[in-house]
């Protein structure tokens, strides 16, 4: 996959283990969101975000980054390396706190992410829900609103989510109840 400045993209990334949950606990998870933040904040926008034990799933912003790639970056890499680099990174420095809190050893995550460009902000809308309802619909059995690791409860409760590009999806919605219907009709 090649990113391209000013696009939308769907990431998935798959975890390497289908029994040991990568988020043990609401630390954990304000670890992961802030490392998240500090690795990936300077080139994307992030729309949405899902947490399951199996994999993470978001859709971002891919951020108009020359000036920061010029000023900051090796000039010969190309755009796509330096964003799989900045994903590279955040899963090691989450996973170097997630190894040393748990005394455990290894990878948390596969090496490369999927990435599906999102051509139109219709599409980017329906991917949200998707992402949104991925972890009710596979993992759990419970409603959206009990799940503390998607971006789902900071739409609804009107949350402060730093990583996330709210008023982009809210402009779309109007409000928070036609977010709430928008993902209800899905069930």
């Amino acid at each position: 996959m090649n990113f391209r400045r000013l696009h939308y993209y769907h990431l998935q990334i798959q975890t390497n283990s289908r029994n040991d949950f990568f988020i043990r606990d609401s630390s954990d998870f304000a670890v992961l969101i802030n490392k998240y933040l500090v690795y990936t904040a300077p080139f994307f926008k992030t729309l949405c975000y899902n947490f399951s034990p199996q994999r993470y799933e978001s859709i971002v912003f891919v951020k108009d980054t020359r000036k920061i790639v010029h000023q900051n970056l090796n000039p010969e890499l190309a755009l796509t390396d330096i964003l799989s680099n900045c994903i590279r990174r955040f899963h090691i420095a989450y996973c170097r706190y997630f190894n040393f809190r748990y005394n455990r050893k290894g990878s948390l995550f596969r090496e490369k992410p999927k990435a599906a460009e999102l051509k139109s902000f219709a599409e980017v809308i329906n991917h949200l829900r998707r992402v949104h309802q991925l972890t009710r619909k596979q993992v759990y059995d419970t409603y959206l609103e009990d799940r503390d690791c998607s971006s789902y409860s900071s739409y609804v409760e009107n949350k402060d989510d730093p990583a996330l590009w709210k008023e982009r999806v809210m402009e779309y919605f109007g409000s928070v109840e036609e977010f709430i219907e928008f993902h209800r009709d899905y069930r």
